[in-house]
């Protein structure tokens, strides 16, 4: 602070010559504190806009729906080990190959959303991929038909929880 001080009064001398009255009263005038300002009341933005709360915030839902699509696909990856270390006989089916592309999918869907983010500095992201992320958790499902085990449950209701950071990235994006 002392060698602001010390710059405001070099300038208030040079710029007023000789003058050493104006030179104060130029020192006084800069370092004086500023005058309350009373609050400007803003109007609020019109409707349409109320979901819209800036790039940073939409980056972030972007990177929590890259995140769950990662996690989908490490539980996907687990669920495939557990069932090849406990199928007794062979383990390949439509189930396997279901579960197989939709991790598969899911990373390479993650990469897109994660690049997406990255490259638009306006934090949009393409409604394209978060849909496409959706589907594949959807599609993914479809290995639950006709076997409604415990384990069937926790997959439905994982999957459904993984979805909610996708839905809400493609909700602000509308």
């Amino acid at each position: 602070m002392a060698a602001f001080r010390g710059q405001v009064r070099r300038w208030c001398f040079r710029s007023r010559g000789d003058d050493a009255r104006e030179a104060y009263a130029c020192i006084d005038r800069l370092q004086a504190p500023l005058p309350h300002l009373p609050p400007r009341e803003r109007p609020l933005p019109p409707p349409e806009k109320w979901g819209a709360f800036g790039p940073l915030a939409q980056q972030r839902l972007t990177g929590h729906a890259v995140v769950a699509l990662l996690a989908f696909s490490a539980l996907t990856t687990l669920a495939l080990a557990a069932w090849f270390y406990r199928a007794a006989g062979d383990p390949w089916s439509w189930r396997t190959l279901v579960a197989l592309s939709s991790d598969g999918l899911a990373l390479g869907t993650a990469a897109l959303l994660w690049r997406a983010r990255a490259r638009a500095p306006s934090g949009e992201t393409s409604r394209a991929h978060v849909v496409v992320g959706i589907a594949i958790m959807l599609l993914s499902l479809v290995r639950v038909a006709g076997a409604w085990t415990l384990a069937s449950g926790v997959l439905i209701a994982l999957t459904a929880l993984l979805l909610v950071p996708l839905a809400r990235v493609l909700m602000r994006a509308a």
